[in-house]
């Protein structure tokens, strides 16, 4: 009998040291959460650092703390759940493909951007106890989906929430939400707009947005506000809203993109009152410079001028023979043909013209 509670104290002890494990992982470099290599471990509550020997559980994430530092990315394609007194700061960025929760005592805060892209992201409400979410400094939590925040969310310091399921973004309270220090409860819609679409495509080197609310309450303005590393945002283009209104309205805009690359896009929405929510982030891949900046040719006097950078020319003739090639060079003086031809920069820019010296 003796050794049987002795067993159970062993257990019993065992167990309790386990749930009071104080352990810290945090990234040093980008890449998916399951990659060992990305994460560092302290486990005496951050005095010392080394290599993880493996990462850090993520559902769930209990009595211990993840954070996703800052200047680093992060990318999770299976659920997340942070409860019993587990924490994650997210400092850079962190994207969920799936559902992410937080519920008895579970605690998160956002000063960098945290993506959802689950139909059923959950947060802050399932337990005994409730979780708590804090998004500030700026920080920014977007949800493809049903987001429910429960009693303790504080959004402050410019933080926000948006959040987009199908055509139309929701949220649900079942207690205090504070948004820019101010308590309100309970608030009917998280959205002062409801946002049937936002898309944004591409024709040469010009970005068309185009945005329908299927009702207004209060907006002020939108500004589309343009990234191209998901850190630093500008302000591209503003367009007045329409104040109060249940009609479905139809806004467009453009951009012509000065860079080859990947862009990142979103729509803010500012209220009267100052307040304001982010739609979901759109990517779009730029592959063409604006005309101004494409390479053209110039024919001068005896010789043929280029103007603006390139690293490769063809010279076709009408026959569709090559007669030329170049590369990275401004000015040409030893082609010496005469006639019409096709010059194609970097296999994409064509443009034709009439050599006669």
């Amino acid at each position: 009998m003796k050794r049987f509670i002795y067993i159970l104290i062993f257990l019993f002890t065992s167990i309790q040291f386990a749930e009071a494990k104080n352990e810290i992982y945090r990234t040093i470099s980008s890449g998916s959460w399951e990659t060992t290599s990305i994460w560092e471990v302290s486990k005496d509550g951050g005095k010392t650092w080394h290599s993880a020997s493996g990462y850090p559980e993520y559902h769930p994430i209990r009595r211990f703390t993840v954070i996703i530092s800052k200047g680093t990315k992060v990318t999770h394609n299976k659920d997340v759940t942070v409860t019993r007194k587990g924490h994650l700061y997210v400092e850079g960025d962190l994207s969920i493909k799936s559902t992410f929760r937080v519920y008895d005592a579970g605690h998160v805060k956002v000063s960098g951007n945290l993506y959802i892209e689950s139909l059923d992201a959950v947060g802050a409400m399932q337990g005994s106890w409730t979780g708590k979410i804090e998004v500030t400094s700026k920080g920014y939590i977007g949800v493809t989906g049903k987001i429910s925040l429960g009693s303790g969310t504080n959004i402050d310091n410019d933080g926000a929430i948006a959040t987009t399921e199908g055509n139309d973004g929701m949220w649900e309270s079942d207690g205090d939400i504070y948004y820019n220090e101010s308590s309100v409860n309970p608030r009917p819609a998280f959205l002062p707009i409801k946002l049937k679409s936002f898309t944004v495509s591409l024709n040469n080197s010009i970005a068309n947005f185009n945005w329908i609310t299927a009702s207004e309450q209060n907006n002020d303005y939108f500004t589309l506000e343009q990234s191209t590393d998901l850190q630093s945002w500008e302000s591209i283009h503003t367009e007045q809203g329409a104040g109060n209104s249940s009609a479905e309205l139809y806004y467009s805009a453009e951009k012509e993109l000065n860079k080859v690359g990947v862009y990142y896009f979103r729509l803010k929405q500012t209220d009267y009152d100052g307040k304001f929510t982010y739609s979901q982030v759109v990517s779009l891949k730029n592959t063409k410079l604006p005309k101004m900046q494409q390479p053209k040719a110039v024919v001068g006097n005896g010789s043929i001028i280029i103007k603006n950078t390139y690293h490769n020319l063809q010279i076709f003739n009408m026959q569709g023979r090559l007669v030329g090639q170049y590369s990275n060079t401004k000015v040409i003086s030893d082609f010496n043909e005469q006639g019409v031809f096709i010059f194609v920069f970097d296999n994409q820019y064509k443009q034709k013209i009439n050599i006669n010296f």
